[in-house]
């Protein structure tokens, strides 16, 4: 089996070559600390926001819980109020049916004690010297 030699141009042309990318690769791995620490320090930044981002979401769920017991205490209330007002409302409609049944109840009694004391003014006027004595009453000031 024949073993070829290159040409001394083609060993040329493959050392030059070589060479270059033995450059483009040593000048790659220099690079690679710079960009590392890039971001590192990219990372530390982001690290800081996030931090920022996590205190203001913990203020708010804090806030949150306040609010939420607030909340409770004020349902609460509301459904103590609430039963309150509706036991005060059956008791209005207790006493105003009752009322109502009072007065109707009274309501002819009113009407008779009404002609009476008509009747009762009309005999006063009737009295002799009742005119005189109004007209007194009404020059006295009280």
């Amino acid at each position: 089996m024949a073993f070829r030699i290159p040409a001394p141009g083609t060993i040329v042309d493959v050392a030059v070559s070589t060479t270059g990318k033995a450059l483009a690769t040593a000048a790659t791995i220099a690079s690679v600390p710079g960009r590392v620490l890039r971001l590192i320090d990219e990372g530390e930044v982001l690290l800081v926001r996030i931090a920022a981002v996590v205190d203001a979401a913990e203020k708010t769920v804090e806030d949150v819980r306040t609010v939420t017991g607030s909340a409770a205490a004020v349902a609460q209330d509301a459904a103590q109020t609430s039963a309150a007002a509706e036991q005060l409302i059956g008791q209005v409609a207790e006493t105003s049916a009752q009322a109502r049944t009072l007065l109707t109840q009274i309501g002819p009694d009113v009407h008779e004690l009404l002609g009476v004391t008509r009747e009762v003014q009309q005999a006063i006027s009737g009295i002799p010297g009742f005119g005189m004595l109004r007209r007194r009453g009404e020059e006295r000031p009280d």
